[in-house]
């Protein structure tokens, strides 16, 4: 009988239990030494200056003429991303504009019945689906279920007025297709870009620009005294087409059909892509409002006629 192993043993643990214990003081001196230095420097750092907080740069503040500039050159890139994408789709639909352009030459092989059912039921169809195809700027305005609702009574408030105008002996006629040319034109400059880019994909219209004086930069609030070269050279192409349209010409209307169907293409296409119908249901029931409208206006009255 030996008791020495176990003897060991015990010793051991106590021995083990004490380095533990001294160990536990030490971790416990120097934490309470850590907590004496956080201490202190937290007290420094109330009372001294950071030099980091000084050495910051404040930002600058943005003055209300860089504000308006720096917006004015955001709404330019806005609009350039805009034409590329109508750009595009115009590529992407360049046979249904082909067809338009040759559905125009139609009127001159004849007026019979055959080719003038041709004629509109293509120009309609064609420039709906180009129309609800088209890529725009920004967003176009939907049309709720109440607007298309109400959109027959706010036609027939129109047309009232205008009878009551006539029959007053105001005759609002010239003053109606001067406003549609002038709309038309804007419409004619709009709807042309993406088509002028087209045609001629070579040139940069996206810089390419046109000096005007300074006075007349100063008038339109612009950065710098250029206008871009597509938007003037549509414009130019819109207001051609309304002198022509004004302008005496052997035959009347018969005579200028073109320019009289392109003035109200282009007010049809940049309708379509100003309203969003949303759903089929709102266009159904702007339709049928719209048709009872014109049962209404044509055959149940004959003020009209």
């Amino acid at each position: 009988f030996t008791p020495t192993p176990k003897r060991r043993h015990v010793v051991g643990a106590q021995q083990h239990r004490d380095g533990r214990i001294v160990q536990t003081s030490v971790t416990k001196l120097k934490m309470s030494d850590d907590e004496t230095t956080n201490f202190f420097t937290s007290l420094m750092e109330n009372f001294l200056p950071n030099n980091n907080e000084s050495n910051k740069v404040e930002p600058a503040i943005e003055t209300e003429e860089q504000k308006q500039k720096r917006l004015r050159a955001e709404r330019l890139a806005e609009i350039e991303i805009g034409e590329v994408r109508r750009q595009q789709r115009v590529s992407e639909d360049k046979l249904g504009y082909l067809f338009l352009f040759a559905l125009q030459l139609l009127p001159l092989l004849g007026t019979d019945r055959i080719e003038s059912l041709i004629y509109f039921f293509g120009v309609a169809v064609t420039t709906v689906y180009l129309g609800g195809r088209q890529e725009v700027v920004d967003a176009p305005e939907k049309i709720s279920k109440n607007n298309a609702l109400y959109a027959p009574i706010g036609a027939s408030l129109a047309i009232g007025g205008l009878y009551l105008l006539l029959k007053a002996g105001i005759d609002i006629t010239s003053f109606y297709a001067i406003m549609v040319t002038l709309f038309g034109a804007l419409a004619i400059s709009d709807i042309g870009v993406p088509i002028l880019r087209n045609v001629f994909p070579n040139l940069d219209f996206a810089n390419a620009e046109v000096p005007v004086p300074q006075m007349v930069a100063d008038k339109l609030d612009l950065d710098k005294p250029a206008l871009p070269l597509d938007g003037l050279v549509t414009l130019g192409l819109g207001v051609l087409c309304t002198a022509v349209y004004w302008a005496p010409v052997a035959g009347g209307m018969e005579g200028k059909f073109l320019i009289s169907n392109a003035i109200a293409w282009a007010l049809g296409m940049v309708s379509l892509g100003a309203i969003s119908l949303g759903s089929f249901q709102t266009g159904a029931i702007l339709l049928a409002g719209l048709f009872c409208y014109d049962i209404f206006w044509v055959f149940g009255t004959g003020r009209c006629r």
